[in-house]
């Protein structure tokens, strides 16, 4: 999934672009980690209930193409814990 990684007021976030899902940590790692969480509870929990994963989701508004640009592609799977991995 494509976001925006960027440091803002001291702290890390991560501005989801296919969908408008935001996060922050301490760091840029921990940032990206705390995204991927909410990206893949998101999906579980719409797919509890009969949704497609991220219908909720709508993309990111267009005024953060504008200002950040090209977002950058972020497994959304990557170091997570086998049990919270996205089942395809």
């Amino acid at each position: 999934m494509k976001a925006w990684v960027i440091q803002e007021n001291g702290a890390w976030v991560v501005q989801g672009a296919d969908h408008d899902i935001v996060a922050q940590g301490h760091d840029r790692e921990d940032a990206i980690q705390v995204w991927r969480l909410c990206v893949c509870g998101t999906m579980e929990l719409n797919k509890r209930v009969g949704r497609e994963p991220l219908v909720t989701y709508p993309p990111a508004p267009a005024f953060y193409w504008r200002i950040l640009g090209e977002p950058e592609e972020i497994d959304i799977n990557g170091a997570l814990p086998e049990r919270a991995r996205i089942q395809r």
